[in-house]
């Protein structure tokens, strides 16, 4: 009995890597997110100051992305963005974008604004997968 109810507490834990992946309607409802943040993203400055949700959103999904495209997105992200440092010590999924719409030279702008086409369209186009 020992042995048996012991097993059924520690399969889940052994069991869920192997599960890991978004239901349905969870990648649907993220798809639908990034299509708000994307929609709502006109300009270079709304684009600039969205790009927090979508690497927040990136952050959500990406433990389920493939690891050869998680590698390449979250290189594409540490590039653009900084860790949140607390008491010194980078927090879990922490990340800031360098990006602050007012303060960037035009050179800059285009940078913040392909990062949040590139990072958008990459993550909607895995969703849809």
């Amino acid at each position: 009995l020992i042995k048996n109810l012991s097993f059924q507490m520690f399969s889940p834990t052994f069991l869920d890597p192997l599960c890991l992946s978004l239901t349905f309607h969870q990648a649907q409802s993220e798809r639908q997110s990034v299509i708000r943040i994307m929609r709502s993203s006109s300009d270079a400055g709304s684009k600039i100051r969205n790009t927090p949700k979508l690497v927040a959103l990136y952050n959500r999904v990406s433990p389920y992305v493939p690891a050869s495209q998680r590698q390449r997105l979250d290189g594409l992200v540490a590039a653009h963005t900084d860790a949140i440092l607390v008491d010194g010590v980078p927090s879990q999924g922490g990340r800031k974008s360098k990006y602050a719409d007012g303060v960037l030279t035009s050179v800059a702008r285009e940078m913040a604004v392909g990062f949040f086409n590139e990072l958008g369209g990459a993550v909607y186009n895995w969703l849809q997968s």
